[in-house]
């Protein structure tokens, strides 16, 4: 399988996923879960979940990060990979585009993306920066 993606993905530990659909009815709107985040990009996410979601299915996921305000973004599951052995899916989701319309992400959370990529893409450090001195 070829990765397309383009986006540098980042780990962070102890992440969680809650989700909703964005289709048809969810028992009281609530977000169901919560599932393991395994990576995140401005682009999509990747996480596990003991729901099955459907490939092609709007969803809107709540991301859990320690020591940070939780991050709302809609999107489309991509693809899902259920591991029988566990019953736990895998699920890759593409985030919508940002803009200002109602069903795309608000930029302000493109901005917070880069932040979390300022922060865990460079985990020894502070800023993501090396000081040559």
């Amino acid at each position: 399988m070829d990765d397309k993606r383009t986006q540098i993905r980042l780990q962070i530990p102890e992440s969680r996923v809650k989700y909703k659909s964005e289709v048809g009815f969810t028992l009281f709107n609530q977000y169901l879960g919560p599932g393991q985040l395994l990576d995140i990009s401005k682009s999509g996410a990747g996480f596990t979940l003991n729901h099955l979601l459907h490939e092609e299915e709007p969803i809107k996921v709540k991301i859990s990060i320690p020591g940070e305000k939780s991050l709302i973004l809609r999107g489309t599951v991509r693809w899902v990979d259920t591991d029988s052995g566990s019953g736990n899916h895998r699920i890759g989701m593409q985030f919508a585009p940002y803009g200002y319309r109602r069903e795309y992400n608000s930029p302000a959370k493109l901005i917070r993306l880069g932040h979390l990529n300022q922060i865990y893409r460079y985990p020894n450090s502070d800023s993501g920066h090396h000081d040559s001195a």
